[in-house]
């Protein structure tokens, strides 16, 4: 039944973050809200959504371990399974842009929480840094999108909103799409709810971690909304899609994810975190980047190191508990 619950919460938080990015890209449409700015700020904030709510529930309910957890494992699925799935898929070429702001912004982002994490934790005053830098991010991004696009063709809907399809000449209720993102939030709420429950009660039944857990189970389940959109933007050949869909989705979890956590309540950090978590979090961020520069693209081979990664990590932090 608790392995139910944690399937079920996983779910729900898929189709919340759905809803939420749907709902609120058609409300936005009505409102002659450019396409750019729907997908820098709607569609990145509904992928990434489950691991806010996530953490910020696990925050509430004094499960810091599995808001930290939820973190680095939801980071270590986005660049070791997603981004080498996506290249198993199709080899994923990259454009320059994305290494002026992104990319380093990523690196920044994780060698800073590293860095907090070193000191044993992060503070409730580095959790409202964190966040604040997360707004400053999403304001930087959407002032150089605009100036990037100016006396530019507006571009394709479908690649600007991340692969999901809207037809902008379709009419569309306003009060049915508010109702769509009303729906989308109580099952972010109330998905979250779950997964962090029945997590902590899988790590109380069997003796895991509550650490090990969320960065197994739960990351994999807060990730699928990156995993969904990553694999059509693959399929579709859409591979600044998919790049900056991951880069941006854990920029949002270490300043957002974490930030907002422990502005709740300070996240301490158990010294197999840091030892171990953070530092395998560190080098696949580090691999996966290499990767991109050295060939601005990550060829197929490198996606399957990358998937292969993914498992060894699993396999390691399993393995003991077995």
């Amino acid at each position: 039944m608790t392995l139910f619950l944690l399937a079920i919460g996983a779910v729900a938080l898929y189709f919340g973050a759905e809803w939420l990015v749907v709902g609120s890209a058609r409300i936005a449409m009505s409102l002659r809200i450019t396409p750019l700015v729907i997908g820098l700020t709607v569609v990145a904030f509904g992928t990434s959504a489950p691991e806010l709510v996530t953490g910020a529930q696990a925050a509430l309910r004094g499960s810091t371990d599995l808001a930290l957890g939820n973190v680095v494992g939801s980071n270590i699925a986005n660049l070791a399974l997603i981004l080498g799935l996506g290249a198993l898929i199709r080899a994923i070429p990259c454009g320059r842009e994305i290494f002026r702001r992104e990319v380093p912004l990523m690196l920044l982002a994780s060698v800073l929480v590293y860095a907090l994490a070193a000191t044993g934790a992060v503070s409730q005053f580095w959790g409202v840094v964190l966040f604040a830098g997360l707004i400053a991010f999403t304001w930087i991004t959407l002032r150089f999108a605009r100036s990037e696009h100016d006396g530019l063709a507006e571009p394709d809907l479908a690649a600007d909103l991340g692969g999901l399809e809207l037809d902008p000449a379709a009419a569309f209720s306003l009060w049915a799409e508010i109702g769509r993102v009303v729906g989308g939030l109580i099952a972010l709420v109330v998905g979250s709810h779950l997964l962090v429950q029945s997590a902590s009660e899988i790590a109380r039944q069997y003796g895991v971690p509550e650490f090990i857990i969320a960065a197994s189970m739960v990351a994999l389940g807060t990730s699928l909304p990156e995993l969904a959109t990553s694999v059509v933007a693959a399929m579709r050949g859409e591979a600044d899609v998919l790049v900056g869909n991951i880069v941006g989705s854990n920029v949002f979890n270490l300043l957002g994810g974490l930030g907002l956590a422990a502005a709740i309540t300070p996240v301490p950090v158990n010294p197999d975190v840091l030892s171990f978590h953070l530092p395998v979090m560190l080098t696949i961020t580090a691999m996966a980047t290499v990767m991109l520069y050295t060939a601005e693209k990550i060829r197929r081979w490198e996606g399957g190191v990358l998937l292969a990664s993914y498992v060894a990590y699993m396999l390691a932090i399993f393995w003991p508990a077995a």
